[in-house]
């Protein structure tokens, strides 16, 4: 898994340090400065869902996240870093003290565990604000104090963005799509570096506007776009069987919006792969084979590819080899993955997964949104356009 880290900034400097800070197989330099990060005049709202009660922690909550935010963090030149997606993270419950107790791990930060609750009932996630880790400019050197790393709730003051290590980070879960654990927040996070003297000198990242996507199950593959044509890349993918039909979201990071279907033949221990299209660079791309024939064929592995352990289910492997992301329009490959492979976390041959029965609560309470993402009342509802909520259904209602 690839894990990016970005830049520290201080401002009495504005050269790079020399030091670079291993991040997985990504590696940036880190820099300083000592003002606040200047935060937006305005931020992206979501079209809120109706809060999901969590019934079972492990089916719903336990797994590998894909994460997408917006950081305001800026690089070297003083742009600000965009959206960024795939930053991994992980979210299980083992070793848990209470019921509701989460280990929150590689949010951003390779070797950074984070300890967080789940309110059931709600359907919320609180993070604590706490130590993440040290970062040593140069971890050679004995003498190098180090600067500690906190993971922060971040509060908007005089146009700034500031750390508050007195309050929780909180998110609230949804069920995306009818069948992906989401969590979505306006909360803004960051890791905020402390000198010895406990003085902040800085920022690490600031999360603003983040999505958190439950991936149960991962995939790896080549591309032969990357540079010496065959680099490995591994993502979170949401993959689910019905016993027949296999279905993943995020197939080649192609987004959470258009799955990809499989077909499963137990007795062959055949999957299947035809006429899917999926979306990359905006580009709608056919899987096909390598000669462009639609039918893609692989084989089922039975496979313990879960070796960290944090899940006992029967878990499977899909091996396609080689497929083609063919653009039929102008028939050209726009790139083709090699050693393809799904990592199920179940038996793709048994029947209906768990997490397809998840349900939501569709004669739950209405609820009532502005079109900015603000909840109100429906007492307190004027004339004008609103987000009603219930269930999995949404709308949007006139008030006169």
């Amino acid at each position: 898994m690839v894990f990016y880290m970005k830049k520290l900034y201080i401002a009495t400097m504005a050269v790079m340090l020399s030091v670079s800070v291993s991040a997985g197989n990504l590696q940036r330099s880190l820099c300083k400065s000592v003002a606040g990060v200047a935060a937006p005049e305005t931020s992206a709202a979501y079209a809120p869902m109706a809060k999901m009660q969590i019934i079972d922690l492990k089916t719903q909550v336990q797994g590998r996240y894909a994460l997408e935010y917006y950081s305001p963090v800026p690089d070297e030149n003083g742009t600000p870093y965009g959206n960024c997606y795939e930053q991994p993270m992980i979210v299980e419950s083992y070793f848990a003290e209470e019921p509701g107790d989460v280990n929150v791990g590689y949010l951003f930060l390779q070797n950074a565990i984070l300890k967080g609750h789940i309110d059931m009932e709600a359907g919320t996630i609180t993070i604590p604000s706490c130590l993440a880790t040290v970062y040593y400019e140069d971890p050679d050197d004995l003498d190098d104090p180090g600067l500690d790393i906190y993971f922060t709730a971040v509060d908007y003051v005089d146009g700034k963005y500031v750390p508050n290590l007195d309050r929780p980070f909180i998110g609230t879960f949804e069920l995306y799509n009818g069948v992906i654990t989401k969590i979505v927040t306006d909360d803004v996070w960051g890791y905020a570096a402390y000198d010895s003297s406990q003085k902040q000198v800085g920022w690490m990242e600031i999360g603003v506007n983040s999505r958190f996507y439950l991936g149960h199950g991962e995939m790896q593959y080549g591309r032969s776009d990357a540079p010496g044509g065959s680099a490995e890349e591994q993502t979170i993918v949401h993959a689910v069987s019905n016993g027949t039909t296999a279905t993943v979201y995020n197939a080649f990071r192609s987004g959470w919006e258009a799955p990809v279907t499989i077909n499963i033949d137990k007795t062959a221990k055949q999957a299947t792969i035809k006429d899917q299209t999926i979306l990359l660079n905006g580009t709608d791309a056919t899987l096909t084979t390598t000669s462009h024939d639609a039918t893609v064929t692989g084989i089922i592995r039975d496979v313990d590819w879960d070796t960290d352990y944090r899940d006992e289910r029967p878990n499977s492997v899909l091996d396609f080899g080689a497929i083609a992301a063919y653009d039929v329009a102008v028939q050209k490959d726009i790139v083709t993955f090699s050693n393809v492979r799904f990592y199920f976390a179940e038996d793709v041959t048994a029947g209906s997964s768990a997490i397809d029965k998840v349900e939501v609560d569709e004669n739950a309470p209405a609820e009532y949104y502005t079109i900015a993402g603000v909840r109100v009342s429906e007492a307190s509802l004027t004339p004008g356009f609103y987000i009603c909520r219930q269930g999995r259904t949404a709308r949007v209602i006139a008030v006169r």
